[in-house]
């Protein structure tokens, strides 16, 4: 990780300077992308599946035709009372 981070500075002072860095700059550049992998550890992963902790891929029926969609829909909404016909 601190390569690919090191590679595209030391690419980006190319354009703005024109030339390789040398001295302070390469020392700057080289703590800066040591910074930036400290940083990047610091992202939190959160658990897969959210607050159920339920696979994505369980978290919604697999309906395999409109008709039988359409069905589970109806009897939803007529459970809930919703946009009584």
């Amino acid at each position: 990780m601190y390569k690919k981070f090191f590679d595209l500075l030391v690419i980006k002072y190319r354009k703005v300077e024109g030339s390789d860095p040398e001295g302070l700059d390469l020392l700057k550049i080289k703590q800066e992308a040591a910074e930036k992998v400290r940083q990047q550890e610091k992202i939190i992963k959160f658990p897969e599946g959210g607050r159920d902790r339920v696979p994505v891929k369980k978290q919604f029926n697999k309906v395999k035709s409109l008709k039988a969609f359409k069905a589970i829909e109806d009897a939803y909404e007529k459970a809930h009372g919703w946009f009584a016909k």
